[in-house]
């Protein structure tokens, strides 16, 4: 990437031992001056301080994603002595900088997009991408994005962690796999399909269908919808003459309950299984 432009400072992005440190024991305050105490012009990120230049990256080679993880954004200037050291990763090293803004991956990928003009792509490291027409489609591969669609006959396909696929209007479809997800629809005949981990799947309203199969997964479909929750505590809650289908362990195999909204369960609720199989009320 040419990062120069002129430009007099560059964003890099640091993710960070849960005290705060890198691998080379330096710390990063939430806010104020940087150094590397034994910075060298070498490619060894043990000699300097080193991140994501703009937060753009191919994948996850050298991010910390560790739950606990500490993110920074520091505004280092641009002189001779940043050196890329992994130049389709991004992966710049500095001696010094500044810490200019402290938060979580979402909310510091937020900070960068404020900060620059570049066109952010499906290699953004947590990046956003919006379509509002007719017809298009989107798919997202990296980590912590949000993709959105709003139109008719619009797919919003979102593989990575930490996601989100947004949909809306006629034939509007979602797809998220793995790590934190979510995928929500909203009305027409919309489809929400998110499976694996934290997942969620929030699909209201027409002809939904809302599957968030295993983990700690939870569907909601609306009126006339189903909702698919696979997770051995899973959650979840359907419309006005929906089915709502949770899962449970009974002597040792997986088993399945159906409930039907108005008679089994009631609409709009949300709902789990206990251990004998029946539905019970999570939330009012």
């Amino acid at each position: 990437m040419n990062y120069a432009n002129g430009q007099r400072h560059v964003l890099v992005l640091a993710s960070l031992n849960n005290d705060s440190t890198d691998l080379s024991g330096n710390f990063f305050p939430e806010a104020g001056r940087v150094e590397s105490s034994g910075y060298q012009p070498d490619t060894d990120i043990e000699h300097g301080l080193y991140g994501t230049l703009w937060g753009q990256a191919k994948s996850l080679t050298w991010v910390n994603t560790h739950p606990s993880a500490q993110w920074k954004v520091v505004r280092v200037e641009n002189n001779d002595e940043i050196i890329h050291i992994d130049k389709s990763n991004n992966l710049v090293k500095f001696r010094s900088g500044e810490v200019v803004f402290s938060g979580d991956k979402y909310k510091c990928e937020k900070y960068i997009s404020t900060k620059t003009d570049i066109k952010q792509s499906e290699d953004i490291l947590f990046s956003e991408q919006h379509t509002y027409q007719p017809d298009e489609h989107l798919l997202m591969k990296s980590p912590n994005t949000i993709t959105e669609t709003h139109f008719s006959g619009s797919h919003a396909i979102n593989v990575g962690a930490s996601g989100t696929a947004k949909t809306s209007g006629f034939m509007s479809h979602a797809l998220v796999t793995e790590e934190d997800s979510n995928a929500v629809t909203v009305d027409n005949e919309c489809v929400a399909v998110c499976i694996g981990r934290n997942s969620s799947a929030i699909c209201t309203g027409e002809d939904c269908l809302a599957v968030a199969k295993d983990n700690n997964s939870l569907a909601i479909a609306g009126k006339r919808g189903i909702a698919v929750s696979l997770g051995l505590d899973g959650t979840g809650s359907t419309g006005k003459g929906g089915i709502l289908i949770l899962s449970y362990i009974k002597d040792g195999k997986i088993r399945v309950n159906v409930g039907y909204a108005g008679k089994d369960i009631q609409p709009d609720t949300v709902y789990k299984l206990n251990t004998e199989g029946n539905f019970e009320v999570v939330i009012e």
